[in-house]
């Protein structure tokens, strides 16, 4: 009986933690990286969390994948930044790259180049999501959300 208990305690255990591997992984990557990165609480359809979650003393980037075993994929970096949304356009995006600008919550989203990237800074955090995927406007505009 109290082996029964136990095995239940130790599967329900491994239950949570595995439901939440990409916030135990984010909050050990904020902490060494000495600020405070997010998880972004919408993943697109048909892609997953690829851990670890990388980290420099400057920055935090999240892998994720496509689910079907193909080679989409893209990432969400961030770092502290003391730009403005002005700056950042100014000194990230080159004058012939077409640049796509939507508010989120207040905040300038740019989505740029033929494979959508985006970029944005809020609180002091500069996020950059390099797109691998064929993400469209949408899902990095939810992606953008899910993080503020």
């Amino acid at each position: 009986m109290l082996g029964s208990g136990l095995l239940v305690v130790f599967l329900l255990g491994g239950f949570f933690a595995w439901q939440n591997i990409p916030q135990v992984s984010m909050k050990l990557a904020a902490q060494k990286a000495n600020f405070n990165a997010t998880v972004p609480d919408y993943t697109p359809p048909g892609f997953s969390f690829s851990g670890p979650i990388a980290y420099t003393d400057r920055a935090v980037v999240i892998h994720f994948t496509s689910n079907t075993g193909d080679d989409r994929n893209f990432k969400l970096t961030q770092e502290p930044s003391s730009e403005t949304s002005t700056s950042l356009a100014a000194n990230t995006l080159a004058n012939d790259t077409k640049v796509q600008t939507s508010q989120v919550n207040g905040t300038t989203i740019y989505i740029y180049d033929e494979d959508n990237h985006a970029t944005w800074v809020n609180h002091g955090i500069r996020y950059t999501i390099e797109d691998n995927a064929k993400l469209n406007a949408e899902q990095l505009l939810k992606i953008a959300d899910s993080v503020q």
